[in-house]
């Protein structure tokens, strides 16, 4: 039986639904916003081959089939991109930047937890002015064991190599 991409919702099949068609639609938003991740959130244009499921948050000045629809989170679910507002509070995981973003009620920002929060980058992707914010930083480990401090300085990135720990 085929199920939602993501949590795995049993859909019912159409002969069943007896003109209930809103069932599975349902489904279908519940997949997409229940703990949500994206894989990206710097986008404004859609990707060109996306799976079944992909969910991403829509950037500023967005083109393509995503005009119109800046801060949205978008999935493609059924061969169509499919949007919703996000409501100030929304908290959405991005899977490329390894980031939690809350909506502000205007725009998403990268959540961040008092000063004592440190944020561990296992990705092997170095930090960029997009995804570190302003007056943070990070600590980047590497598959070589190097540890490299990172830290937005006023819109430039510094890196500071700690090398190999022990």
């Amino acid at each position: 039986m085929p199920t939602t991409p993501r949590l795995g919702y049993e859909y019912i099949p159409v002969d069943d639904l007896q003109g209930y068609v809103g069932v599975n639609e349902g489904y279908d938003v519940n997949d997409a916003l229940v703990q949500p991740t994206v894989k990206d959130h710097t986008l404004a244009a859609p990707p060109g081959s996306p799976a079944e499921g992909d969910t991403y948050i829509v950037a500023a000045a967005p083109t393509g089939a995503w005009t119109g629809h800046a801060t949205h989170l978008t999935e493609w679910i059924g061969g169509a991109w499919k949007f919703y507002t996000p409501a100030e509070g929304w908290f959405s995981y991005d899977q490329l930047a390894n980031q939690l973003l809350y909506f502000d009620g205007t725009a998403w920002q990268i959540f961040v937890s008092g000063a004592t929060t440190v944020n561990l980058n296992m990705s092997g992707t170095a930090p960029t002015t997009g995804t570190l914010p302003a007056g943070y930083g990070t600590f980047r480990y590497t598959s070589g064991g190097n540890v490299t401090l990172y830290v937005n300085d006023s819109g430039t990135i510094r890196a500071l190599v700690l090398g190999a720990p022990g």
